[in-house]
């Protein structure tokens, strides 16, 4: 008979001691595991119970908020804010934007120029802001004590030149009579609704928006993209829209441009249609306001009462047309 070894059976005794160690040590390290975790379950209920008002109005408050930011990003609250972001088929297909006029900028593009296109800051309306009254609208978007330099400083505003005409050149007036640019400036200080029918698209050519070295960066005024477009109002308490190019022609307050665009340095005019319908459209667009010219030159209305500018050789054949042509009834 084998009789085992002493320090064998001490060995094996001391490795089960040593398992039981171990499996007691797990035990109590699961049992401490479940016991904290379900302190902080008790803590955290008792603090929920002796909170309930703080934690309701905790919870309705998240969740307004996240109703709130999902509500603003629904179509009801949609407007554009960048020209740059106006898609293609908007231009192409001559969509119209509901907007308010909040500023007149006409020395923007083209500082050297006598003749500068006539350029406006509109904000596109959402379809909230549409029903807003004078005062909500100034306080909603934050006009209300807006002064000339902050309103160009916001990225907000889509700059908008109005198609077919430009500024006049600089003209004397009467004492009383309306000043050059004084009715615009009114028609942006009342906030008057319009709506903007997307022509085209100008912006900066890669050369101009990317100078190649440090001075013409410094030299070269960077502008915004602007939209060329036709801009019509509601004057008054009437009931119907009017276009706004052909009132300013029709009074002398804007001189016509050649064709619907001007030309600028540095700038190329993007999305223009080249529908047949839309050509023939601008024609006779182009037409009305070489009749509202006629008649303005005539009646001397505008930049037309000022002796310089009639005998001006620029003007000058065009005022003796319109003052031999017999055959118009003004």
């Amino acid at each position: 008979m084998v009789v085992p070894d002493r320090e064998d059976s001490e060995s094996e005794s001391s490795s089960q001691k040593k398992i039981l160690y171990n499996s007691v040590v797990d035990d109590n390290q699961e049992k401490s595991t479940k016991s904290l975790i379900g302190n902080l379950f008790d803590s955290g209920s008792d603090w929920i119970n002796e909170n309930k008002l703080l934690f309701r109005y905790a919870t309705f408050s998240s969740i307004a908020v996240l109703g709130v930011y999902g509500l603003l990003n629904t179509p009801f609250f949609f407007r554009f804010k960048d020209a740059e972001k106006i898609p293609a088929y908007y231009f192409k297909r001559r969509k119209k934007l509901h907007c308010r006029i909040v500023h007149v900028v006409r020395d923007d593009v083209a500082k050297n120029l006598e003749c500068q296109p006539i350029r406006l800051l509109l904000r596109h309306l959402t379809p909230l802001e549409r029903c807003l009254s004078r005062p909500l609208f100034d306080s909603f978007t934050g006009l209300k004590y807006a002064n000339e330099s902050s309103i160009r400083s916001r990225n907000d505003l889509l700059c908008a030149e109005i198609a077919g005409v430009v500024s006049p050149p600089p003209y004397s007036v009467e004492i009383g009579m309306e000043e050059d640019g004084a009715w615009l400036k009114r028609l942006a200080e009342d906030r008057s609704r319009v709506t903007l029918q997307l022509l085209s698209l100008r912006s900066p050519s890669p050369n101009n928006r990317f100078p190649s070295n440090l001075e013409e960066k410094n030299t070269i005024v960077k502008e915004k993209t602007s939209i060329i477009g036709h801009i019509t109002y509601r004057p008054g308490t009437a009931m119907f829209q009017k276009d706004l190019a052909s009132s300013l022609v029709l009074y002398g307050r804007a001189d016509l441009e050649n064709g619907l665009y001007t030309e600028l340095d540095g700038y190329d005019i993007e999305y223009a249609s080249t529908s047949t319908k839309d050509i023939d459209k601008d024609v006779e667009f182009v037409s009305i306001l070489e009749e509202n010219q006629a008649k303005a030159i005539h009646e001397k209305w505008g930049m037309w009462s000022d002796k310089n500018i009639r005998q001006n050789f620029k003007y000058k054949s065009l005022v003796e047309e319109v003052e031999t042509d017999k055959t118009k009834t003004w």
